[in-house]
């Protein structure tokens, strides 16, 4: 069950598909779907027409700058155009919150730098927050609030944080 101002959300799945979106740290894409109906399956899954979720998925690769590869099947993607599909695909039902675990981790240092400016730009957009899991020391900085947790214990920046 979920708590949603009371206990009545019984389906996890209803939930991770409308209130949460995922990057993982390989983009886990359909390899036989091109990049529009990997961002699109989301959104028609929650009942959304197919003509409707298409263009809203044209826009969302449009947003990240890979609305070139819109056709593309996933193995004809570089490593960066894969996570921004990732990225759209996450946003596609424009969850309340994004889990990102080791987003940049495929990536080299301008591609990993140039996706967490991306996330961050339309998480702001969409008024998502999102939770990056990263070991990434050059992205770190992107990040309005930062977390560190060190011997089972987390502390906040800047300087040495505080302890919570």
């Amino acid at each position: 069950m979920i708590y949603d101002n009371a206990w009545k959300r019984a389906d996890l799945r209803v939930l991770r598909r409308d209130r949460i979106g995922f990057v993982f740290q390989a983009p886990y894409l359909i390899p036989f779907l091109d990049a529009t109906d990997n961002v699109a399956l989301l959104p028609m899954l929650a009942g959304v027409a197919n003509a409707e979720a298409r263009a809203a998925a044209l826009d969302m690769l449009t947003a990240l700058d890979v609305q070139h590869r819109a056709h593309a099947r996933i193995p004809e993607l570089s490593g960066g155009e894969q996570q921004r599909v990732a990225i759209a695909r996450a946003l596609a039902n424009k969850p309340p919150i994004i889990l990102a675990d080791e987003p940049t981790a495929p990536l080299d240092s301008e591609r990993a730098l140039a996706v967490v400016k991306i996330l961050n730009r339309l998480a702001q957009e969409f008024q998502t927050a999102i939770i990056v899991v990263t070991h990434d020391e050059k992205i770190i900085p992107t990040f309005k609030r930062i977390y560190h947790i060190r011997d089972g214990k987390t502390y906040e920046e800047p300087g040495e944080g505080k302890q919570l």
